[in-house]
């Protein structure tokens, strides 16, 4: 979301965060985004929060990639650690794939959250402490034999 767009939801008392993938990756040839205006009824019928949250969808899909293109993998599923890696580091995410991800890993939705995540997509971001030792392993011999970067929060 746009930083302009994130303020004007602050002053409607809207947290705003990025979610952990959970529509997704998808076979679907078009780019695809999912946002939610809050959880309920009162927010969903917010019109300042809708015009905030639309203006910030239009920048995404008719603007340049703004940031490193990435794949984030572990926390939960607001994924704290990977809206500060965006916010401080200018990371753009396409995925972001959380720790209930490797309860059932599967290498293939690794490599397809790369493929699926426009702009040559080569980095991956890794909440270290939001990944079990074994399973941030397994998830590292992979990266490393797709020639992927490896950067730590």
């Amino acid at each position: 979301m746009a930083l302009d767009e994130a303020r004007e939801l602050g002053k409607l008392d809207y947290a705003v965060s990025l979610e952990a993938t959970h529509h997704g990756p998808t076979g679907l040839d078009a780019p695809t985004l999912f946002v939610e205006i809050g959880s309920s009824e009162r927010e969903w019928n917010n019109p300042p929060a809708a015009v905030a949250v639309a203006k910030a969808i239009w920048k995404a899909a008719t603007g340049p990639v703004q940031g490193k293109v990435a794949v984030g993998f572990g926390g939960g599923h607001y994924c704290n650690k990977h809206c500060i890696a965006l916010r401080d580091n200018g990371f753009a995410f396409g995925h972001i794939l959380s720790k209930y991800f490797f309860e059932e890993y599967d290498e293939a939705v690794v490599r397809m959250a790369f493929k699926r995540t426009l702009g040559d997509c080569r980095t991956a971001v890794i909440d270290w402490k939001g990944v079990r030792g074994s399973d941030r392993a397994k998830l590292l011999d992979i990266l490393k034999k797709m020639g992927v970067e490896i950067v730590r929060v």
